[in-house]
């Protein structure tokens, strides 16, 4: 069976979500090169790629490595202002947070 790894159209990020006993089970090669291209996110509860499209080339290469060979798109692509203002809200959340 192959693996979906998903693409967020929101956030331009990928997505990879599996058990933690899929994690426990790779080896530590495999979670060095699952790190350098991917953070954990609590509130998704999956790993979320470092990069944005259009620099997701080494993201799909490690999910690729990892058996996410098949992608599935979600969610709807942001307007140009609206991705803006989502950051203005993050950085404001940031600031408040320190």
């Amino acid at each position: 069976m192959e693996k979906k790894y998903i693409f967020n159209l929101e956030t331009t990020k990928i997505e990879l979500h599996f058990e933690k006993s899929e994690y426990n089970a790779l080896t530590a090669d495999q979670k060095a090169d699952l790190k350098s291209a991917f953070l954990w996110s609590r509130t998704g509860g999956c790993w979320v790629s470092r990069a944005k499209e259009p620099n997701l080339w080494w993201a799909k290469k490690i999910a690729a490595k990892l058996g996410f060979t098949e992608e599935q798109r979600e969610g709807e692509r942001l307007s140009f202002s609206e991705q803006v203002e989502r950051q203005a809200e993050r950085a404001e959340r940031r600031a408040e947070g320190r």
